[in-house]
């Protein structure tokens, strides 16, 4: 049975923090550095919630999984593969079908909360 215990709020310290340089064959502008603060993680390792940062720079994207995303500090213009852009700002919600492909570029340091559904396994 689970009880207040076990709900997390994402303005407590991540279960899980990783940090890396997005690797430089995704890169199209600069070399930007991506945080995660994960908050949860099923045991499944397919659902995961947490908040995501991210500097300057421009990167493309090809989601594995279904993301459900909440801008909360600045600008991100995301260009889908057949060219149509959207300014993501901040208060603006948007959801990643999997099997989005794109170009995120990073205007500003950027936050987000995530949550994000997996659609196949991790390997081990």
């Amino acid at each position: 049975m689970f009880d207040n215990r076990h709900i997390r709020s994402l303005a407590n310290q991540a279960m899980e923090l990783i940090e890396y340089a997005t690797p430089p064959e995704k890169c199209t502008q600069g070399r930007p550095v991506q945080t995660f603060h994960k908050q949860f993680e099923s045991a499944d390792r397919l659902f995961s919630v947490g908040i995501w940062e991210c500097s300057v720079g421009s990167f493309t994207v090809n989601f594995t999984g279904h993301e459900f995303a909440s801008l909360l500090e600045g600008r991100i213009m995301i260009e889908d593969e057949h060219g149509s852009q959207l300014m993501f700002l901040p208060g603006m919600q948007l959801v990643f079908p999997a099997g989005y492909k794109g170009e995120w570029n990073v205007l500003e340091p950027s936050r987000k909360s995530y949550v994000w559904y997996e659609l196949s396994p991790p390997t081990p």
